[in-house]
């Protein structure tokens, strides 16, 4: 199976009492061997990315009916149960400052490196270190910007 919208259906399918069951059953229908290791993290973030998707997309109609509003909150809900099966989130004043720890090694290791190469290295180290327990997009948003106040700043100068 892809990742689609059917993964939400096949997801929400399941019948299970708690969350955690629930992303174990999904790893298994969608052929994600539970012996690699993160499978079941794999899963969840999979299940997580389709119901927020079938959540913006019910939100994005022009005219939301009566059975979208208690899809919607059927949604919801089981967003707050998967939630509170995966690891805590990083909050983004702890990611900015992991993030700005990470770049000024990696700048110490590689003072050449480019711009492309620090923020490869950056988010690597992130999925070493903390897989599943911060925000991708903000994680690249936050490398982006120190980033750029390094370039508005004269450079690397003062990492180095």
């Amino acid at each position: 199976m892809t990742c689609t919208t059917d993964a939400v259906l096949v997801y929400l399918d399941v019948e299970c009492e708690d969350a955690a069951q629930r992303v174990r059953k999904f790893c298994e229908s969608l052929g994600i061997d539970e012996s690699e290791p993160n499978s079941q993290l794999r899963a969840a973030q999979l299940a997580e990315y389709e119901i927020k998707k079938s959540i913006a997309k019910i939100k994005n109609k022009s005219r939301p009916g009566v059975r979208d509003k208690e899809k919607l909150s059927s949604l919801n809900n089981e967003l707050v149960h998967l939630l509170h099966a995966m690891p805590e989130r990083i909050s983004a004043l702890a990611l900015e400052r992991i993030i700005e720890q990470f770049i000024v090694e990696i700048i110490h290791i590689h003072p050449i490196a480019d711009d492309t190469c620090i923020i490869a290295l950056c988010m690597k180290r992130l999925r070493e270190n903390y897989l599943g327990k911060y925000d991708g997009r903000l994680a690249y948003t936050i490398v982006q910007q120190i980033i750029d106040c390094l370039h508005a700043s004269s450079g690397r100068i003062m990492f180095q």
